[in-house]
């Protein structure tokens, strides 16, 4: 499983009770998200996305985590943008 937000303002705070719902899925899902968070800010990112999974390593007796932090360091509509760009497509810019 995977988990995400979108945030048009990196200094919201997400509902805790969002975070905790997340740890049904994985017990450390909600520490990843707040790690997520944290990078996101300490980046100055203002406006964007954060996503993450956990998944078993066939190969081995550990997890292979992934946590990635994507966005903007000007606050905006972060879907908008998304959907403007995409709209444009690749000689739009």
């Amino acid at each position: 499983m995977t988990w995400s937000f979108v945030l048009n303002d990196m200094d919201d705070e997400i509902p805790e009770h969002l975070i905790e719902a997340q740890r049904l899925e994985h017990p450390e899902y909600p520490n990843d998200i707040r790690e997520a968070l944290r990078m996101a800010r300490f980046l100055g990112i203002k406006s964007g996305a954060i996503t993450g999974m956990r998944a078993i390593n066939p190969y081995q007796d550990n997890e292979v985590v992934d946590v990635s932090v994507r966005g903007m360091i000007v606050k905006t509509d972060f879907v908008q943008s998304v959907v403007r760009d995409i709209q444009a497509g690749p000689d739009g810019h």
